[in-house]
């Protein structure tokens, strides 16, 4: 500690060696430069790194008052971060989910701007997922996913998403308008969100057998799955619409029913109305076509 009274200079400069918890299953060493002045937090460094390989690293400026009101001071961000997480399965103290996976995260960010205007971007790389077994249904694995988001003001934008294995990929992308700063947000006892979001997504699934194992009922399933969504208007409230679409389907149930065969379905779906365009097949050889429109209110009306 050094400086003027009114304006002292706090700066902690060391090291770490088996820092962690006992429910939590990773144990760090490294070492970390910290100082605090005039309302600013300067990081020279915080790198610390696991014994299984996990990584931490950080470094910037962040303008923020610890002993005011009001933690988000004026000034320029100036924040780089990065994590590598080598095993998912160390997650499993805050996602039980993942207790049983193994694979490999990428997590690199950058911040900069004001709390007013932040101006920053995060990007997520995920390989080599194992397919969870406490999820149903999921697609064969591993999985591999990947993921860019961009903040510049109150604009945040999904620049992309993308997960896939064998024979499935889903993608998005999208923008939210009107974000409030953190800033803002944070102000507020009760914070509330507006603004303006609009999303695209995708799914395709190029064959569907690993879903009958997945669903109960089902002896056998296959054909091909496209489905496309959005999102568009107010955050608290935006109009969902989806397309879906079936190629050369065929459904056996466990029950005694005669199978679906060659079918094939274009569908459009919002959360009023179901409006099947085409649904046309086979029922135990005998052909079928049928087209119409369900209405969502409560229960269905057609």
């Amino acid at each position: 500690i050094s400086g003027r009274f009114e304006a002292p200079l706090f700066a902690v400069d060391g090291s770490v060696d088996n820092l962690g918890r006992s429910d939590i299953p990773m144990v760090f060493s490294g070492k970390f430069n910290v100082a605090y002045n005039n309302r600013n937090l300067k990081i020279d460094k915080i790198e610390l790194l696991e014994q299984k390989g996990q990584q931490i690293y950080l470094a910037g400026n962040l303008p923020i008052d610890i002993f005011g009101s009001n933690l988000f001071a004026p000034g320029q961000i100036a924040l780089t971060g990065r994590t590598h997480i080598t095993d998912t399965s160390v997650l499993d103290f805050a996602l039980p989910w993942v207790k049983d996976t193994s694979g490999a995260i990428q997590c690199d960010f950058k911040l900069a701007g004001t709390w007013a205007r932040p101006d920053g971007e995060l990007n997520i790389n995920i390989k080599d997922l194992k397919r969870p077994g406490a999820i149903k249904p999921l697609p064969p694995g591993p999985y591999n996913l990947s993921g860019a988001i961009q903040i510049k003001g109150d604009l945040v934008s999904l620049k992309s998403f993308e997960a896939h294995s064998s024979n499935w990929k889903l993608g998005a992308q999208g923008q939210w308008s009107g974000a409030p700063s953190p800033a803002d947000f944070f102000r507020h006892k009760k914070p509330k969100l507006g603004g303006q979001v609009k999303l695209e997504s995708s799914l395709t699934i190029s064959d569907m057998q690993w879903l009958a194992q997945e669903i109960s009922g089902l002896r056998r399933l296959s054909g091909r799955l496209e489905a496309n969504g959005t999102l568009n208007g107010p955050i608290t409230s935006p109009a969902a619409n989806a397309t879906i679409k079936l190629s050369d389907t065929e459904l056996s149930p466990d029950f005694d029913m005669p199978p679906l065969r060659k079918m094939n379905m274009e569908t459009a779906v919002t959360p009023e109305t179901i409006t099947v365009q085409k649904l046309n097949g086979e029922v135990g050889g005998a052909p079928f076509d049928l087209a119409g429109t369900f209405k969502i209110r409560k229960g269905f009306s057609s």
